[in-house]
C-alpha cells in the first residue's frame, strides 16, 4: 500500500491483490475492510474492475433502483476499461454521516488529475447514485452495439432510449444494426468521465438511397391502389372524406400530380410525408344514410401520404398511414 498527500486517505491495489489497508484521517485500519462496509464494497468494485470479472462486478451494482442494463459489462468489455490489469489508486474524498466517497485513478496519475471514477457507498455498502459511467442510448433499426472489438446483442432500442452501465476509461462505442438499408456513423469514441448523469446520444442512422428508393416506390404503388373503380370493396388508407364514409355505392378514384417524399428521423423509426399538389378525383353513386336511392357524387380535394418507416431483422417495414 502507498499513501501520498491529499485531501482524503489514499490506497492502492492491483489485480489479483487485495488492499492491504485503508487509512482515514490518519489512522491506519489494519486487516481487511468488512465487506459491507464503504471501504470493502469500493474493495470489491475496484478489483472486479482490475481483474475484468462480470459477476462480481455485479455484486457491487445490484441495486433494484437504478433501471440500467448490464449487457454491456461482459468480461472482454470490462478487459477494454482503463483499470484492466493496471494499479488503481483510491483516495476517499468524501467523509460524512452514513457514507463514504471515493476517487479512483490509475496508480500513475498525478492527483491533480481528474479520476477515472468517484463512487460512494452507504455505511451499509449501498450505492450512492450510480457507482459506474452510464449512457442513454437510442436508435433506429439498432439490434446490437458495437463495444471496441466486441458485438453484443442489445435488442431495438425504445423511443426513449436505453441506459447502458459502462467501464470507466476510454469506449469506443457503435450501433450495428440494418446495414444495408442504414448509413451509420464511425465509432465513437467515448470518454467516461464526461458521462456525468445520464447522458444521452442518438446511435440514429441514415437510410441509404435504396431504401429511400423503396420507400418512394411503396407510395407509389399504394396510390396506384387508390386509383380505379371500387364497389364497397375500396383498399384501406386511400384518401376520402369522413362524409362519405358507409354511403358510397361506386367510387372512381384518379389521383393526380406526382408525389414527391420527404423523409425524417425519429426517434425509434423514420417519419415519411408526401409534398407538392397531389390532388384527389372522385367519381360514383352515393346512397343516403336515411335510405333512399343512390344518387351522383361526386369530390375533389388534396391529399398527402404519411406513413412509417422501421428496419427490423434486417428488413425495412413501410407502413403507409394514408
Amino acid at each position: 500500500m502507498t499513501r501520498r498527500p491529499g485531501p482524503g486517505a489514499r490506497a492502492r491495489t492491483a489485480g489479483g491483490v487485495a488492499l492491504a489497508a485503508v487509512v482515514l484521517a490518519g489512522c491506519s485500519l489494519l486487516g481487511p475492510p468488512d465487506p459491507d462496509s464503504p471501504e470493502g464494497r469500493v474493495e470489491v468494485l475496484v478489483e472486479a474492475l482490475v481483474a475484468a470479472d462480470r459477476d462480481a462486478l455485479l455484486e457491487v451494482l445490484d441495486d433494484e433502483r437504478f433501471s440500467t442494463s448490464t449487457a454491456l459489462l461482459t468480461d472482454e468489455v470490462l478487459a477494454q476499461g482503463v483499470f484492466a490489469g493496471r494499479e488503481v489508486d483510491v483516495e476517499t474524498t468524501n467523509r460524512h454521516l452514513g457514507a463514504r466517497e471515493f476517487a479512483l485513478r490509475l496508480e500513475e496519475q498525478d492527483e491533480d488529475e481528474r479520476p477515472w471514477l468517484e463512487p460512494g457507498f452507504t455505511s451499509s455498502g449501498d450505492p450512492v447514485g450510480l457507482v459506474l459511467p452510464t449512457v442513454t442510448l437510442q436508435g433506429r433499426g439498432v439490434h446490437a452495439l458495437r463495444v471496441g472489438d466486441q458485438t453484443i446483442e442489445v435488442g431495438p432500442l425504445p423511443p426513449e432510449g436505453t441506459s447502458f452501465y459502462l467501464p470507466p476509461g476510454e469506449v469506443e462505442l457503435a450501433a450495428v444494426g440494418g446495414e444495408r438499408y442504414v448509413e451509420r456513423e464511425p465509432p465513437e469514441r467515448i470518454d467516461t468521465r464526461e458521462l456525468l448523469g445520464r447522458r444521452e446520444r442518438d446511435l440514429g442512422g441514415r437510410l441509404t438511397p435504396e431504401a429511400r428508393a423503396v420507400v418512394r416506390k411503396e407510395v407509389a404503388e399504394h396510390l396506384d391502389r387508390c386509383t380505379g373503380t371500387f364497389r364497397r370493396d375500396r383498399p384501406s388508407a386511400c384518401p376520402l372524406r369522413k362524409a362519405w364514409i358507409g354511403g358510397l355505392a361506386e367510387e372512381t378514384w384518379t389521383v393526380d400530380g406526382v408525389p414527391r417524399v420527404d423523409i425524417r428521423a425519429g426517434l425509434d423509426a423514420w417519419y415519411f410525408s408526401t409534398r407538392g399538389r397531389l390532388r384527389a378525383t372522385m367519381r360514383g353513386t352515393y346512397v343516403p344514410l336515411g335510405g333512399g336511392p343512390a344518387v351522383p357524387a361526386a369530390d375533389a380535394f388534396p391529399v398527402r401520404i404519411d406513413g412509417t418507416v422501421e428496419v427490423r431483422g434486417g428488413r425495412l417495414v413501410v407502413r403507409v398511414q394514408g
